[in-house]
């Protein structure tokens, strides 16, 4: 008889990673078949599975991998018993033997690659007819070990090499069964109690590596490993989506992530979202990308949800041999900008590597130059590789524009024509849904009266692209250049000014963004394509709006870096800083104003880059104007209010105002050392905007915030006053000297005071209540405690200057100050009366100026995120 729940067959089930997915496969409602050499541990394991989940069964077969007869009895146990098998989890494996290859016995190789690979070969070619029936999946566990060499190891690392290649070549010939390789991290089990104890063959500082994972509780319980590998099973995601759910996935999706979905019908999408005819690689990304966008505030276990079907679609990309296909290059960018709002650099790693392979193979940036292309695909089929190529650009653009990333394409190279008719694209053409609304604006949108609609912003979104790419790639070459020709750089100083302007007269100002449209859209159409069509169209307006003051931010700051045997006339740095000034006034007032009307659910990914370069203006600006100091600070802590807000739907905003606070103390360090240079304050007067402005501002020298060179300093323009004069130390302590008895008749400048502006705020954890907090300290300290393990040891692990460094740093202030907060509420510790008192290293524009905290967010849940960052799949 055949049973209606699936059926998992896993090798190695008595222990470690494979007991626990047994078990967690038992709770997903798998029947599970265990394969072991330990008849007591495998029955013990099955009443683990019973415990889990009563609704399973489960079966096993005690005997060995690397025997033929044992594979196949284990393959007829689970035919004969539940009539199907949907699963096959590879776990078993062994490490020895152990020693150099130079040493190893043929026997004692061959005997070692029976079990490790030759087992897995034979006994995935016994239960593939059983798995292409059921479209089934093949998990093979490999190891870090496949792709890093350790010494002693070098068996084991070249049977894990050859089972990730398997699996490749499996998955190429067997298209009807999905085949994974999972690097599961390092997992506390037997395997790992057998390298800590041969340290003798091991080279010490591998050996000590092990040995400290062990001892700072670094490594990984069997459960996480066994999870994802049950998750990658579960069927359930594969359930159609509720109407509802789908509605509003495509109503947020063009307002939330704008760019993504430049290629997008709606009447598509929907039709093929709810039947799933797209490739499971696309529907899996537009999946969690959808989640993403109807859910403003996610809980944890929403997020790690969506990580899973991240995870499954890069999976299923990386198993691809076609990646012309235009769905390819989608799902690869969707899933790039999913990680806009989350923090995960080795997934964003591989999806970009994989849309950049894409678009270089596939040549869709020259879609328009092949003849060919023109008669194998109908017009409206050109027009979706257009726009799929233009939002490929502008990631790539803003990637560029935001790290100082080399363009995947260059501009002169590009010959695709730009998206025409938006509205008519968006919402009409082809409909086979019976969705009434969509219905209706279709009619609209393929009829002749619709000339009132917007149909142009993606088209001028390219050209903003286009233009900011330019501004970065001359931001970032204008003072790398071995020779400099005032005259050229002038002329396209000039040039690019002069578009800037163009840009603004043309698309800027032509209409202005009108936040009481905002206002009238959210209270009569909110949750429909109505309101997605207004405020898509407001929103690109607010766009344009933002990027243009922040070209000009970037463009202008370029006349401020200090060169030295480059001359740049007082003047020009003098207006350089006002126009920085009045455009980071314009920019955040722009962002706190939308804030106003419009929840950040909406624009969470629209202003959190554009928004930094006008802060650091500020902060440069507050040091200058005593008089306008609180005007100033006011603005800041609207940015800074703006920002809190946008934390709760996305952990970038925490990024930046941690990269805000390490600048503020670079500032500071620095003003203190020029107060040691007072004499010379006389001297910088020419540059300054008034009496106060007498040190060098921060500007980043090669245009892009994150553009990080060797050093953190290295990155920015000079802000010693001696080397922004060109005059070395030893000089400076003479004139320092010199001139002491007549430093008291200058200026006495107020410099930036301890502060505040960019601090952290207290309260809960992100994603955490203070009831949920409350209600168990004892779980609540011991779930607080392992976090900030984990992100001490991630923080320890990542690149100073690197952008997830100060999303860990962050997390590990906040739970440190959880714990603390644990401590004391313990009932046992309210007995003594202490107030431990913490001071974090933050910033003050004015000591006087208190911290607007913002209200706390009630929408929140548990703390307790999985470590799928450490994991990746090959």
């Amino acid at each position: 008889m055949t049973s209606t729940n699936p059926v998992a067959i896993v090798t190695g089930a008595s222990k470690g990673i494979g007991k626990a997915a047994c078990i967690n496969l038992a709770k997903l409602g798998y029947n599970v078949v265990g394969f072991a050499r330990s008849e007591p541990e495998l029955i013990s394991v099955g009443k683990d599975c019973e415990a889990a989940n009563p609704n399973t069964q489960y079966a096993y077969f005690s005997g060995d991998v690397s025997n033929n007869g044992d594979c196949d009895s284990i393959v007829e146990l689970a035919i004969k018993k539940f009539g199907r098998i949907d699963a096959l989890v590879n776990n078993a494996a062994i490490l020895d033997p152990i020693g150099d290859l130079s040493r190893i016995s043929k026997a004692d190789f061959a005997r070692h690659f029976d079990i490790n690979l030759f087992s897995i070969l034979y006994l995935t070619q016994i239960t593939l007819p059983e798995l292409i029936k059921s479209k089934g999946k093949v998990i093979n566990i490999s190891s870090g070990s496949a792709t890093s060499f350790l010494k002693s190891w070098g068996t084991y690392c070249c049977s894990k090499a050859a089972l990730n290649m398997m699996t490749t070549g499996f998955a190429a010939e067997v298209p009807e069964v999905t085949f994974l390789a999972l690097r599961p991290g390092v997992v506390d089990t037997n395997m790992q109690t057998q390298v800590r104890s041969a340290g003798h063959v091991m080279k010490p500082e591998d050996h000590q590596k092990f040995v400290s994972f062990k001892e700072n509780g670094v490594l990984l319980d069997p459960n996480t490993p066994g999870s994802i590998i049950a998750n990658m099973y579960n069927e359930t995601d594969f359930e159609p989506l509720s109407d509802e759910t789908l509605f509003k996935m495509v109503v947020m999706l063009p307002t939330v992530f704008t760019s993504i979905m430049i290629p997008a019908r709606i009447p598509e999408i929907y039709h093929k979202m709810k039947n799933k005819l797209y490739p499971d690689y696309l529907y899996y990304s537009l999946l969690a990308l959808g989640n993403s966008a109807i859910k403003g505030i996610r809980t944890v276990e929403e997020k790690d949800r969506d990580l899973l079907y991240i995870q499954k679609s890069i999976s299923l990309l990386k198993l691809k041999t076609d990646i012309n296909t235009p769905y390819y290059l989608w799902a690869c960018v969707i899933i790039l900008n999913y990680f806009s709002t989350v923090v995960n650099s080795s997934l964003n790693e591989s999806a970009l590597i994989l849309a950049r392979l894409s678009v270089r193979i596939s040549k869709i940036y020259q879609i328009d130059l092949s003849k060919i292309a023109k008669v194998k695909y109908s017009e409206e089929e050109l027009e979706f590789r257009r726009r799929l190529f233009w939002t490929f650009y502008a990631f790539d653009r803003g990637n560029n524009l935001f790290s100082g990333s080399l363009p995947t394409i260059q501009d002169q190279d590009i010959v695709v024509n730009l998206p025409i008719n938006d509205f008519w694209w968006r919402y009409g053409g082809e409909c086979k849904v019976e969705h009434p609304e969509i219905i209706f604006w279709n009619h609209i949108a393929n009829s002749e009266n619709n000339e009132q609609y917007s149909k142009g912003d993606t088209k001028n979104y390219v050209k903003m692209r286009t233009l900011s790419g330019k501004i970065s790639d001359f931001s970032k070459r204008r003072w790398l250049k071995k020779v400099y020709n005032p005259d050229d750089d002038n002329c396209l100083l000039v040039k690019l000014i002069d578009k800037l302007d163009k840009f603004e007269e043309t698309i800027v100002k032509t209409p202005p963004i009108d936040f009481d449209l905002i206002k009238e859209a959210c209270s009569k159409y909110k949750d429909t394509i109505r309101f997605t069509m207004d405020i898509e169209h407001l929103l690109y307006k607010y766009t344009f709006t933002q990027f243009h003051l922040y070209m000009k931010s970037t463009l202008y700051q370029t006349e401020m870096v200090r060169v030295e045997g480059v001359h740049m006339h007082p003047g020009r740095i003098v207006s350089a800083k006002n126009i920085l000034i009045d455009t980071a006034k314009k920019q955040i007032d722009l962002i706190y104003e939308l804030s106003n009307v419009l929840s950040p659910e909406y624009w969470k990914t629209k202003t959190i880059t554009t928004g930094l370069i006008s802060a650091i203006t500020c902060f440069n600006y507050t040091s200058t104007s005593p008089k306008d100091n609180l005007d100033i600070t006011k603005i800041l802590e609207n940015f800074k209010e703006v920002y809190h807000k946008l934390s709760n739907y996305s952990e970038i905003p925490v990024i930046f105002l941690m990269y805000l606070d390490r600048l503020s103390k670079f500032i500071n360090e620095i003003h203190k050392e020029n107060e040691k240079c007072k004499p010379l304050f006389e001297n910088m007067k020419k540059y300054s905007i008034n009496e106060s402005d007498v040190n060098p501002w921060l500007v980043p020298k090669y245009g892009a915030l994150f553009f990080l060179t060797c050093c953190f300093e290295g990155s920015f323009s000079v802000m010693k006053i001696t080397d922004y004069l060109y005059i070395k130390d030893t000089l400076s302590a003479f004139v320092n000297e010199y001139r002491k008895s007549k430093s008291s008749s200058n200026p006495n400048v107020e410099q930036i005071k301890p502060s505040n502006t960019f601090g952290r705020k207290s309260g809960a954890l992100p994603g955490e209540s203070s009831s949920l907090r409350n209600n168990n300290s004892e779980s609540s300290y011991k779930s607080n405690y392992d976090q900030y393990i984990k992100y001490s040891k991630l923080l320890e692990e990542s690149s100073p200057n690197s952008t997830q460094n100060y999303y860990y740093q962050y997390m590990v202030d906040v739970l440190s100050d959880a714990i603390v907060q644990d401590i004391i509420s313990n009932p046992v510790n309210n007995q003594s009366n202490f107030e431990p008192q913490f001071i974090f290293p933050t910033v003050n524009l004015d000591s006087s100026h208190s911290r607007a905290d913002g209200k706390k967010n009630e929408n929140t849940s548990q703390y307790d995120w999985e470590e799928f960052d450490k994991l990746f799949w090959s």
